[in-house]
């Protein structure tokens, strides 16, 4: 009768320690799929980004620069706020003639992310001329000197991984030179420009 009253009660101590590890294994196991979850998203995201660049590695490499008649634009970088989706887009312009320029007034911005999504309205950007200037309005460029220019792109795709197209439209300058009319332009076009949000 002792005998078996002590297989019982190693019996059930048996079957105790194994609830208790298997509790503990389902413990494990939630955490582990939870980790997993976790990793698969942040895999995802680096999935979607690679995608993004590989296919901008297929086009033609950013422009950094582009010349006018006598304007030199130049690109330093593109940051975008994940917050509000702006997007600021820091230039240089350089006049490049002898002489300062008294009328440099911007016409209009269009620019497209690499999905095709473009500006929708004039009210979609903002041009600042020497940081404080309103580029709508006339401003001067002088000769030799680089002026800053910020784009502030609004309502861009917070998942645009680059800008395909920054068209800056600026009037052009007509003058008479050496007797004859002629135009100088002053607009720009760049291509594939990597954003870096943060």
């Amino acid at each position: 009768m002792i005998l078996s009253y002590c297989s019982f009660l190693s019996v059930a101590q048996s079957v105790s320690s194994t609830e208790e590890r298997l509790g503990k294994l389902e413990a494990q196991m939630d955490q582990q799929v939870s980790t997993i979850t976790n990793l698969q998203s942040q895999v995802n995201a680096v999935i979607k980004q690679n995608l993004a660049l590989k296919e901008a590695l297929f086009l033609q490499p950013t422009i950094s620069e582009f010349k006018t008649d006598e304007l030199i634009y130049k690109l330093h970088e593109a940051v975008g706020d994940s917050t509000s989706g702006t997007v600021k887009v820091y230039m240089t312009v350089t006049n490049t003639s002898p002489e300062d320029i008294d009328n440099y007034q911007w016409e209009s911005l269009k620019f497209m992310d690499e999905n095709g999504v473009q500006n929708k309205s004039f009210s979609d950007y903002e041009v600042s001329v020497g940081v404080n200037n309103d580029g709508f309005h006339l401003n001067s460029l002088y000769a030799g000197a680089p002026t800053q220019l910020i784009l502030t792109l609004m309502n861009i795709d917070k998942n645009a991984q680059y800008l395909k197209i920054l068209e800056g439209k600026v009037f052009k300058d007509s003058r008479i030179v050496n007797g004859t009319f002629t135009d100088f332009e002053r607009s720009f076009i760049m291509r594939n420009i990597p954003i870096k949000w943060k």
